[in-house]
């Protein structure tokens, strides 16, 4: 409300640049080997930036993905965790957000 606070300024960016941000990630990096390299860089520069990265899981995509989604949705759920980011082709993303 720019009337009743006119000098109020925004210190914290729009939730818009964050989504873009993974979007572009999602589109870049796939669940090939660059993809899984893709995994390995975020995990480093999340640490570099201080920000803890509980878990990481493959879902396999060249076979069932059944019981590998099922330990790690155990294993996120065991590590208590605010935040999942998943890259992921989008049937073994459906797999994992339907179970």
């Amino acid at each position: 409300d720019k009337e009743t606070f006119p000098s109020f300024m925004r210190t914290v960016p729009s939730d818009r640049w964050q989504v873009a941000a993974m979007v572009q990630l999602l589109k870049e990096f796939g669940d090939d080997e660059y993809g899984q390299k893709g995994q390995q860089q975020f995990s480093s520069m999340a640490n570099e930036e201080s920000i803890c990265v509980a878990y990481q899981g493959l879902i396999p995509v060249y076979s069932d993905p059944e019981q590998a989604v099922k330990e790690i949705l155990n294993r996120i759920v065991d590590a208590k965790v605010g935040v999942v980011v998943v890259f992921s082709i989008p049937k073994a993303a459906r797999d994992f957000f339907i179970e």
